[in-house]
């Protein structure tokens, strides 16, 4: 099972005495791609702790504070809400509850090296396994996003380590069981996990080959997708009951794979094409494998079932042409196939280069995207955080981009290219709308998009109503926090204004005068949502500010990105 049958010479070479003698001084030594690899994982947990989170980060973060609060969720794509149910409440901020989850990712990602290595040695050797690891971690977007907190290092965990079980098990009863619950779990996870039919078909073929095409053989596989339809039923089940609320699962359920079919897809040029070549260059060796190795296929000396099985882990990387949300985290469970498939473009590159000289290349371009890294980004971010919970003393209702805020609750949806491209089909001011039917004080302005609604510094794609909603009710408190409030300079007596945010305000600028009665600087008064009259003293300016005398940050934060770019 384990046997080289692209070089069934180089284990014994390999293993030649002189070889082993002083492994620095050895060029083919299988030390330096595991040196590498080690390197790269030492490299890869300090920007578990120093990479700035992403935008989307949050938002998956946002799901577990749910369910710890009791809300309801969409059973599909939400089981990570589950597997992360210590998370909540053991920080201030969402920013520190990532960074925490980060490590869970960590160990996802060794699973998958660990996979990556045992197929790819049932394939190959020992050192071109050890490259195959190589290959994937030292990939940019996998260096970069592979400890992320997304369903990414999650979903393609899950489904090595049952390649791994379908490849190199002998398919007894526990075995089938593990790959019934691995591959059972994934759909949960995420559903693009069907992008990896083709590489798990292809594994299939090869054991079907090699058992004589036996019908004990056929049961077995048989029987693992059996076990693999029966466990995503049962957990699907189990994990609806807690957090579909009054929504019914297959309601909510229809509701996520409608949504996915109308986002998925496309035709013509690729959405993330710019990422795609980022991909690309930062992953030499990954970027060789995906263009060589269909030729290398073709003249390995390997049995036309290996071959199948080779291809079909190749496969999953046409998705770039019909696949849309290929960001780049989306990399972290492409090249994973990828990299177990490589051997043949793996062994002529080490045979060209050497060990040694292929894996120092490999590290010095994974550890230049490593040395790159804006490592301040994450404390600003925290900083705007504190910076909220400094001043709120308790968790209100407010406007972001990406759910920065953890369990708060927030008066819109998610500002995906998704979300972006359905609220712009509907056309309904849903910002307006909301500020109609609940109370938010709050609009965090943590987006280039956000805020150029709200300061008409440049164009924007809201709706009229909503960026008119926006401006004419918030007012800029202590970036990117801007606050519901009104600032007024030299109105015409008895101006009529809509308030759109009811509660408490501070008069901060004044005096002023709302329906008929003067109030004076610093004190407070109750305002209803509607229509009120407005007057101000001849020349004079005034600013309400909602909440009871609230009080600006200690820390202020300079306008900027508060994002790196992938």
């Amino acid at each position: 099972m384990t046997a080289n049958f692209l070089n069934p010479h180089h284990d014994a070479q390999v293993a030649h005495p002189q070889a082993r003698q002083v492994w620095w001084r050895t060029s083919d030594s299988t030390i330096w791609p595991l040196a590498g690899v080690a390197l790269l994982l030492v490299l890869q947990f300090t920007l578990v702790f120093t990479r700035a989170i992403n935008w989307d980060e949050y938002s998956y973060f946002r799901g577990v504070a749910w369910l710890a609060d009791g809300q309801s969720l969409r059973p599909l794509q939400s089981i990570h809400t589950r597997l992360f149910f210590w998370l909540p409440g053991l920080f201030t901020t969402s920013t520190d509850h990532i960074v925490a989850s980060r490590t869970v990712m960590f160990a996802c990602e060794l699973v998958t090296l660990a996979s990556i290595f045992a197929v790819a040695r049932r394939f190959s050797d020992n050192c071109t396994a050890a490259f195959a690891m190589l290959a994937y971690i030292s990939a940019g977007f996998v260096l970069q996003h592979g400890t992320s907190f997304r369903v990414d290092p999650i979903a393609t965990a899950l489904l090595c380590s049952a390649l791994a079980i379908l490849a190199l098990s002998r398919l007894r009863p526990l075995h089938i069981l593990a790959f019934g619950a691995l591959t059972g779990l994934a759909p949960m996870v995420s559903i693009k996990v069907v992008l990896y039919a083709p590489a798990f078909l292809g594994v299939a073929f090869l054991r079907l080959s090699e058992g004589g095409w036996q019908r004990g053989q056929l049961m077995r596989l048989a029987s693992c997708g059996v076990a693999a339809l029966l466990f995503f039923g049962a957990i699907y089940w189990l994990h609806a009951q807690g957090v579909t609320g009054e929504t019914s699962a297959t309601a909510a359920s229809a509701e996520v794979l409608a949504r996915s079919r109308s986002w998925a897809f496309f035709l013509g040029v690729p959405p993330y094409w710019r990422m795609m070549g980022k991909a690309f260059l930062t992953a030499p060796m990954m970027a060789a494998i995906i263009l060589c190795l269909p030729f290398a296929i073709g003249k390995a000396q390997i049995t036309k079932a290996g071959k199948v099985a080779l291809i079909g882990l190749w496969l999953p990387v046409l998705s770039l042409l019909f696949y849309t949300n290929t960001a780049a985290y989306f990399y972290v469970f492409l090249f994973a196939p990828l990299a177990m498939a490589g051997a043949p473009v793996l062994q002529i590159a080490i045979h060209r280069y050497s060990s040694r000289n292929l894996a120092l290349l490999m590290l010095a371009a994974a550890s230049f995207i490593w040395m790159i890294e804006d490592r301040g980004m994450i404390e600003r971010q925290r900083q705007v955080e504190r910076n909220v919970h400094q001043i709120f003393s308790g968790p209100v209702a407010y406007f972001d981009h990406n759910y920065m805020l953890g369990g708060w609750p927030k008066g819109n949806g998610l500002m995906t290219p998704w979300g972006i491209a359905l609220y712009q089909i509907e056309g309904v001011p849903a910002f307006r709308m909301a500020m109609e039917e609940e109370t938010i004080p709050l609009f965090l302005a943590n987006y280039p998009d956000l805020e150029h609604a709200i300061t008409g510094e440049s164009p924007s794609f809201f709706l009229p109503e909503d960026i008119e909603a926006l401006r004419n009710n918030y007012i800029e408190f202590s970036w990117p926090i801007w606050i519901a409030g009104k600032t007024y300079d030299s109105p015409q007596s008895g101006t009529v204004d809509e308030f759109l945010v009811p509660g408490t305000y501070t008069v901060e600028e004044g005096p002023i005068g709302v329906d008929g009665v003067m109030h004076d600087v610093g004190t407070t008064l109750e305002i209803s949502r509607g229509a009120h009259i407005i007057d101000i003293e001849d020349g004079g300016t005034a600013k309400l500010v909602w909440g009871d005398r609230l009080s600006r940050p200690v820390v202020p934060i300079a306008s900027g990105p508060l994002y790196t770019d992938f």
